[in-house]
């Protein structure tokens, strides 16, 4: 009996040992980011180090599916590894559009067993993002892998999850270049208000085509991305401003023409007095204001 008691103390645990499963993974291309859907494609090799065998058909990618994968082995090192053509999904986080930075992920799980059998383990020294990886658009700032559990409530397990993950910022050009046609639009608006007093009703035609060609632009940008975030995105709220701002030009442009219209020449011309300057500093300064607030995270 003492012999079965200890022989037991020595079996069992290895009997009912959490088996670790090394996982690396180096990304060699990234491409076909689409912000609307969440969808991007990856390029990387990836190996797998555990007690027995392995092949990649006892994982399962979780956050998309392969489109290829190539199997190559090295006799003489013992190794075999994987390269690897994904197309991946997850969560797009748009408040900061277009000053945004997002992350990308590969995530892992063992097809058959959870976490009480396997888990799944980073071999960071053998993992990365190649230097000639060239993403257009987005600066690539670092990666990290780790391990996490995801409970799947109608089974009622924990799965050991694989989590490999790249942070990306937007290059800051491309934001110039998605606003620059909006403030030449407010530029333009703005020297309307130099204009003489007899040039209302060119001041007020200026005015509406340019909040016709603001629409067409907000309709342009939508169009890249999701229908619906339900939140403001920073895009918006630039947006929301310009309208404003038009919207003010446009009321204080036609209360001045039906002062002229109705002989009250003086009080037009107090109007376009006060307005001349003003309008030109006040919109500085709300954009200003704007990106300042973005700037520190208070909006």
């Amino acid at each position: 009996m003492a012999i079965l008691v200890i022989l037991s103390c020595f079996i069992l645990p290895s009997v009912f040992a959490v088996e670790d499963i090394t996982i690396s993974i180096y990304i060699i291309g990234i491409d076909n980011y689409n912000a609307a859907t969440g969808t991007y494609n990856m390029d990387f090799w990836i190996d797998f180090t555990c007690k027995n065998s392995c092949p990649i058909e006892d994982f399962e990618l979780i956050n998309g599916r392969t489109t290829n994968v190539e199997e190559i082995n090295i006799p003489e090192d013992n190794l075999t590894y994987y390269r690897v053509d994904a197309t991946l999904t997850d969560k797009v986080e748009l408040h900061k559009f277009p000053l945004d930075s997002q992350t990308i992920k590969i995530i892992i799980e063992h097809r058959k067993h959870d976490k009480d059998t396997v888990r799944l383990v980073p071999d960071l020294l053998r993992s990365g993002v190649d230097d000639r990886v060239y993403f257009p658009g987005w600066r690539i700032d670092s990666w990290t892998a780790y391990t996490s559990e995801h409970f799947y409530e109608p089974y009622e397990q924990f799965y050991s999850s694989y989590i490999f993950e790249v942070d990306l910022t937007r290059y800051r050009d491309a934001a110039v270049f998605l606003f620059l046609p909006l403030f030449f639009i407010v530029f333009i608006i703005l020297f309307t208000f130099l204009l003489d007093i007899n040039k209302l009703e060119l001041r007020l035609g200026i005015v509406s085509s340019a909040l016709i060609a603001t629409i067409m632009y907000q309709l342009a940008i939508s169009a890249k991305l999701p229908p619906a975030v339900g939140y403001l995105l920073l895009s918006d709220k630039v947006m929301l401003l310009t309208y404003i701002i038009l919207l003010v030009s446009f009321i204080l442009n036609i209360y001045m023409l039906k002062l002229v219209q109705a002989k009250k020449v003086k009080s037009a011309q107090k109007w376009f007095d006060r307005t001349k300057y003003s309008m030109i500093l006040i919109t500085i300064a709300l954009y200003v204001l704007l990106f300042v607030l973005f700037y520190y995270g208070l909006m």
